[in-house]
């Protein structure tokens, strides 16, 4: 009934509409400058400076108004000042008394459900930058992050990659941009080879949470350490993690703030990316902008930007596979360099400006299906 209902709402108003305001159906903001949270503020950042809309926050959340506005402010200041509103009431969601606005996405599986039950929307929007239901096992969960896919939102596909899926298996309609990096953050400028050093790894670690595979990484890094011993070095930083839970050799930086990431990876000489979801994530993208290398999974889902022998090595999603990889860039500097040029030249072909990259985005919310 909810499908019917959003599917006959877009069918009855196809053409342009003039759009003003826009609401964001946030879950709450852990950290506003990383991941997918900092993409849909990017693009509401946007839509302000470009198109003067007025943005307002929905937070799917119990009310904390100053520190999501502080977290807005931080990472996006010309929309500091927009209204933030909290859905979650003492019975349940209280979608009635939320702000009118003429478009409104959701960001997230769960507000999904909010934005194609919210009454006081003329059009309805997903943005889609994973895909959701791998973050879960196989159950309750995984089935309805899914179903959320089958509401008749638009999507606002973070890649082609998802486009495709969100339309082949979804019956979905939807348009897609290609994700860039920050340019004031990750860039190689003032990088230099210090050959007197040992050769240094990166790693995102978050030992515990399955999504990011630390129980294949952290046998691989050992593996490595073993093997070449003081000639590499092996720093992982995301979260904070005790450092005994990575091993030893391993040294861990904890939670970095996010413009000190861009001063670590330039001070890397290649980087370990793992995921094994439908998008490669934001990692390898800031890693390349840095001048270092990537070892990756083999993904298909990545093929849009982790190109085996050009700016990356695949590998198998195996420990023995990762520690091969790994092995083979730390010690072949030629590679190194070749990889690393390459990758260089692939982020100022197509990911090193989030404007270009995000410029379609008003004009479909205007008019999907022009």
């Amino acid at each position: 009934a909810v499908e019917a209902a959003v599917r006959a709402q877009h069918a009855a108003e196809p053409g342009p509409i003039d759009v003003q305001t826009v609401n964001w159906f946030l879950p709450d903001i852990e950290n506003p400058f990383y991941g997918g949270v900092n993409t849909a503020l990017r693009i509401a950042d946007k839509l302000t400076r470009d198109h003067r809309v007025k943005n307002q926050f929905v937070i799917a959340g119990a009310p904390n108004e100053p520190y999501i506005r502080s977290a807005i402010a931080a990472a996006f200041p010309a929309i500091a000042d927009s209204l933030i509103a909290f859905s979650s009431g003492d019975t349940g969601p209280n979608l009635a008394t939320m702000p009118a606005a003429d478009v409104s996405i959701a960001t997230q599986w769960h507000t999904a459900y909010l934005v194609a039950n919210f009454p006081h929307t003329r059009r309805r929007f997903y943005l889609i930058q994973d895909f959701e239901p791998g973050f879960y096992p196989n159950g309750t969960n995984y089935a309805l992050a899914e179903e959320t896919y089958k509401l008749g939102l638009y999507g606002l596909c973070n890649t082609e990659h998802m486009r495709a899926l969100y339309e082949r298996r979804y019956d979905g309609e939807g348009m897609s941009f290609m994700p860039a990096t920050d340019g004031t953050v990750f860039n190689a400028e003032g990088r230099r080879d210090a050959p007197d050093r040992p050769v240094t790894i990166f790693t995102y670690a978050r030992p515990g949470h399955w999504r990011n595979c630390w129980e294949l990484a952290g046998p691989a890094l050992a593996a490595v350490k073993k093997s070449m011993g003081a000639d590499v070095r092996i720093v992982t930083a995301g979260s904070w993690a005790h450092p005994d839970d990575l091993g030893k050799g391993i040294e861990h930086l904890g939670l970095l703030d996010y413009r000190d990431t861009g001063k670590l990876y330039r001070e890397c000489d290649l980087g370990l990316a793992l995921t094994v979801s439908e998008h490669p994530s934001y990692l390898p993208l800031e890693l390349l902008s840095c001048g270092a290398p990537v070892v990756a999974f083999d993904n298909p889902a990545g093929d849009w930007i982790i190109h085996h022998d050009e700016n990356s090595i695949r590998c198998p999603r195996t420990a023995d596979g990762l520690a091969e990889g790994l092995e083979l860039l730390a010690r072949d500097t030629a590679l190194r360099k070749r990889l690393a040029a390459q990758g260089l030249k692939d982020i100022a072909a197509g990911h090193s400006d989030w404007d270009k990259a995000l410029s379609g985005i008003y004009a479909y919310l205007r008019e999907p299906r022009a």
